[in-house]
């Protein structure tokens, strides 16, 4: 693929490695830069917004934890000595619920850089910027990719 027209079918040399490989020749494909970037920053938006999505449910599950948690304090507080048993229980519940949340608040703040998806759509964010920045100085941009 290129963003130069007059590079509209234009075969790549082969080098003598590829040639005793058997490689077949690339041959390069005119798509306007404006074209492939929507397309590109169509892909983008879908993985952030499947991560903001994400995101949204791990704090669906925090403030569902939050009610129990509430719900288990007033149970508590009707609690007497003879039901020191289900007090202890429901403090153990507790206490997992708020160690589950803690994690939960750790995974949405650091999601966008460990989430796979949304941090290589951030990635290649900047990298079609850069290519657009490198076009727009007067170079000649060929998108390259492998399997």
């Amino acid at each position: 693929m290129t963003f130069d027209k007059e590079l509209d079918n234009y075969v790549v040399p082969q080098t003598e490695e590829e040639k005793k490989f058997e490689c077949w020749p690339i041959t390069l494909h005119y798509i306007p830069f404006e074209e492939y970037k929507k397309h590109v920053e169509d892909a983008i938006n879908e993985e952030i917004e499947n991560g903001a999505s994400t995101k949204r449910s791990l704090l669906s599950r925090i403030f569902a934890n939050k009610e129990t948690i509430k719900e288990l304090r007033e149970c508590q507080k009707e609690c007497e000595s003879d039901n020191e048993f289900a007090f202890n229980k429901w403090s153990e519940e507790i206490k997992e619920l708020k160690d589950e949340n803690s994690e939960l608040r750790e995974n949405i703040d650091h999601y966008d850089e460990e989430d796979y998806d949304v941090s290589h759509a951030l990635g290649l964010r900047r990298l079609l910027q850069y290519l657009e920045e490198c076009q727009k100085e007067g170079y000649v941009c060929i998108p390259w990719f492998s399997d």
